[in-house]
């Protein structure tokens, strides 16, 4: 997988963007109900070898976490999306 710079990345991709205020949800392996935070989309992750992305990976701030997590589309919800 390449990391590019947000210069270089998609500013959307499938409806996503760059700098949209989504819910994360996540589950543990063995938890029932799922957990919910708040982030913004940071950055697109593209596969630099493949010729179409079919699960593309974006990197999402975490408010909860304080951190950069790596998150996949099936798990975000758009709250408020920049046009």
């Amino acid at each position: 997988m390449k990391k590019i710079s947000l210069d270089e990345a998609p500013k959307s991709i499938h409806n996503w963007r760059v700098g949209d205020l989504v819910k994360i949800k996540s589950r543990a392996w063995d938890a029932i109900v799922d957990s919910y935070s708040t982030g913004v989309v940071t950055e697109i992750i593209v596969e630099d070898d493949k010729q179409q992305l079919v699960f593309p990976l974006m990197g999402v701030y975490d408010f909860k976490l304080k951190k950069i997590n790596k998150v996949y589309p099936s798990n975000l919800e758009i709250l408020s999306s920049i046009k």
